[in-house]
């Protein structure tokens, strides 16, 4: 399955998925698969990747970090902007 070119460059998270099946001799583990949001009109949206991450999406995995006695990766938070009130 190919991703259409438009919401490969709106995706702005990731994040892989395995997935499992119960089969008579014990669970079957598939993947990883990654998957991405992104927003269109006001709405979070998911979409299927792939198998392995396109090279075009390999920026959103910079940055990201573990933090100590945690198994998910994070992002650094984004700036915060000051209001004037």
């Amino acid at each position: 399955m190919v991703m259409k070119a438009d919401k490969l460059l709106r995706v702005t998270a990731l994040y892989q998925r395995y997935h499992k099946e119960k089969r008579k001799g014990g669970i079957v583990r598939y993947g990883p698969f990654w998957y991405g949001w992104y927003r269109e009109d006001g709405v979070q949206r998911e979409v299927y990747i792939g198998k392995e991450l396109p090279k075009d999406l390999q920026w959103l995995l910079e940055g990201r970090y573990k933090p100590p006695g945690y198994k998910q990766w994070r992002w650094p938070a984004p700036p915060m902007v000051k209001r004037r009130g």
